[in-house]
């Protein structure tokens, strides 16, 4: 069997726009915390080590309750509560929008407005987050959304070539019967899907400096068509709250494999005559993506939606340095991950969007969709706002400067951001680990009295009623001194004015010990009152003569 060779290409990627590929994890408020404008993540295994017990144990009273929505707000409050304690452990510090921060407080610990049949809903907080490395969270580009993008404009690519009049429906069968159509394959014969020679390695971050590489914002969705006012109209308020990759100029490296088809073995005797180039693979992804992000670039900035900062820093793809190298497919666009518009993960001339109307029967089928998700800070935001997920792949070494410092300059400074944090995890550090000490000492305390109150019970299990009894009284001595509590009428005289009518039958061993402990509880007591002084004296030395 011959062997598999591939010709491999490094890449570089510079998101352009705040970009979320999600893997189905979200951070929920048992394993956040934020305080101002940074989220502080942290392993639910050191809530044990830096909470106190008493807290500790108010948590697991609440997780026993019935798992309703006032279980699961109090569980929200009691994490949001002890956010001093738990901010110096944190494994990852992200930088949170401020309407971000304004929407946690507002609703962390509480439950939203009841619904018609009285049940109160659960503010659940829940941010979906990017897919990262678990080694050290970093935030990682998957190879198989990013190999999904160039699927698309390779079959578009295709369409335009050989099928440009060609019609499919938009019901999944008749998807896959498109993409077998235009790959000349069939779904039952993977191996011979073209795109199986074409192997994208997970990108992974590069950047080196302090800056955050993703940050917590809004998914807000906004209408395409204005109001007779000329005000562009929100969709019915919807929002999502997102971990989301930030610009960054080639802030992660990746690499494209292509297989080498001469000499393959018969295992791919079927694999039709549709092969790429590393150059044929950038300009398909160009011709698809390029009109579509200067087509939404338009759309937003005339309905006023659009962030000018961004406009601006996007504006510098039109510099003569990088589109000769997008002319000359040395450069591409793609646009991965959630909210891509439904015009950038389909082919032209087959796209039909379903539109949700509500009601059984009501729902439609659009050329187009009828609104936009965007990333903003604001949840109320009609004016600054970015579109999801755009990318620029370079394939060259030699990076372009003009681009890198017009990404720089949109990008917030986040120097005195990271001291802040860092400063503020610091001073909660220094109390904390206080804390810690003195509950260390306390844990050694509690176990210590745990095995001397073993150990007493051992030892009076294997007591007689009288030694128990001088054991019990010889305790009251110890604690009274350690209090120093001196009391003639208190317990200690009370019990020693009983024994000398209980004690008339101990054996003279019994006696003896009886007198060795009240002697010195006596002086201690001062001998009693000046009537029972003489008394008690001669009591004890009764005692010692038997």
């Amino acid at each position: 069997m011959a062997q598999e060779s591939f010709d491999n290409y490094p890449i570089h990627i510079t998101p352009l726009s705040p970009a979320h590929m999600g893997t189905g994890q979200a951070y929920d408020p048992t394993n956040y915390v934020i305080e101002e404008d940074a989220l502080y993540t942290f392993d639910p295994h050191q809530v044990v080590r830096v909470i106190p017990e008493s807290e500790r144990n108010r948590l697991l009273a609440t997780l026993s309750r019935k798992p309703d929505d006032r279980m699961l707000s109090e569980v929200q409050a009691f994490f949001h509560g002890n956010r001093e304690r738990l901010i110096p452990v944190a494994s990852q510090v992200i930088p949170v929008a401020s309407g971000v921060t304004a929407l946690h407080r507002a609703r962390v610990g509480r439950t939203a407005n009841a619904q018609a049949d009285g049940r109160r809903v659960i503010n659940a907080l829940e941010i979906e987050r990017t897919a990262y490395t678990p080694g050290n969270w970093a935030p990682v580009l998957p190879g198989s959304g990013i190999k999904g993008a160039m699927r698309t404009a390779l079959l578009e690519d295709q369409r335009r070539a050989h099928h440009p009049r060609a019609r499919w429906r938009s019901d999944n069968k008749s998807a896959k019967q498109m993409q077998q159509d235009l790959f000349g394959y069939e779904i039952r014969s993977l191996s011979k899907d073209p795109m199986r020679l074409i192997r994208i390695a997970d990108a992974f971050c590069v950047s080196a400096d302090a800056t955050p590489t993703t940050s917590i914002r809004f998914a807000v969705n906004r209408a395409r068509h204005e109001k007779k006012t000329g005000t562009a109209t929100r969709a019915k308020d919807l929002k999502q709250l997102l971990e989301c990759v930030q610009p960054g100029y080639r802030v992660f490296s990746g690499s494209i494999a292509i297989q080498l088809t001469d000499g393959v073995d018969s295992r791919h005797e079927g694999l039709p005559g549709v092969r790429w180039n590393l150059q044929q693979i950038a300009a398909a992804c160009n011709a698809f993506y390029r009109p579509r992000l200067q087509q939404e670039i338009r759309d937003l900035n005339n309905r006023g939606l659009l962030n000018s900062d961004w406009r601006q820093m996007i504006g510098q793809l039109d510099d003569p340095g990088m589109q000769r190298k997008l002319d000359d497919n040395q450069a591409f666009l793609l646009r991965v991950g959630r909210h891509c518009g439904a015009e950038s993960v389909t082919l032209d001339q087959v796209r039909s969007i379903r539109i949700m109307k509500g009601g059984r029967g009501k729902d439609s089928w659009e050329p187009s969709p009828r609104t936009w998700w965007l990333a903003t800070d604001e949840e109320q935001d009609q004016r600054h706002l970015i579109p999801f997920g755009w990318l620029l792949v370079e394939l060259d070494d030699a990076p372009d400067e003009a681009l890198r410092d017009a990404i720089a300059h949109f990008v917030d400074d986040y120097s005195q951001w990271f001291d802040r944090v860092h400063r503020h995890q610091l001073e909660l550090a220094g109390t904390l680990e206080q804390d810690i000490v003195r509950m260390e000492q306390q844990r050694q305390e509690r176990e210590q009295a745990e095995k001397q109150d073993a150990e007493r019970q051992a030892r009076q299990a294997a007591m007689s009623p009288e030694e128990l009894t001088i054991d019990e009284l010889r305790t009251w001595f110890d604690e009274d001194k350690a209090r120093n509590i001196k009391e003639p009428g208190g317990r200690l005289n009370d019990r020693l004015q009983r024994l000398k009518r209980e004690s008339e039958a101990w054996s003279p061993e019994y006696k003896r010990l009886l007198a060795e402990l009240a002697e010195p509880i006596f002086v201690y007591l001062k001998w009693g009152s000046k009537k029972k002084k003489a008394d008690n004296k001669a009591w004890v030395e009764q005692l010692k003569k038997r």
